[in-house]
């Protein structure tokens, strides 16, 4: 089985403790299907900042090669939709079942928002603890580009 790569030009803007750095890296339509978006934030509405391993020691100010790993689409598309969808709904049942608010649907209602962001909180600490026990999954600096 062949693993899918992909790879970015970006800038380190800051070195982080354990070989890591910080890199600004330009938005591109892959961002929006990317399984590695959870490493990303905002920073503006152009760039994306990135964490990745930094072992071959890149400064700030250099423009760097990073390379990830891509999870397939449908597994990304199953985490991130289906699962906070069924939990949404198993809410909403157990919510209307147990009625802990005196008012079914009230308590469906509360209840399914609780789920929901249960599920994404799970499925972040998940991702969290898979990428510390994997460490070949991170993204890296695989080179510099220029100075």
């Amino acid at each position: 089985m062949s693993v899918q790569t992909s790879s970015e030009i970006g800038e380190v803007i800051k070195i982080l403790p354990g070989n890591r750095a910080q890199i600004k890296v330009k938005k591109s339509s892959i961002c929006q299907s990317c399984s590695h978006r959870n490493f990303c934030d905002p920073f503006g509405s152009e760039h994306m900042l990135l964490e990745a391993n930094n072992q071959i020691m890149a400064q700030v100010g250099q423009s760097v090669r990073i390379e990830f790993r891509l999870e397939k689409p449908l597994k990304a598309m199953f985490i991130l939709y289906l699962i906070p969808l069924f939990c949404f709904l198993v809410g909403a049942v157990v919510g209307h079942l147990i009625n802990p608010f005196n008012n079914q649907d009230a308590s469906a209602a509360i209840l399914s928002i609780c789920f929901l962001i249960i599920s994404f909180i799970a499925i972040r600490w998940i991702n969290q603890n898979k990428l510390r026990n994997y460490p070949s999954l991170e993204p890296k600096i695989t080179g510099i580009v220029s100075s």
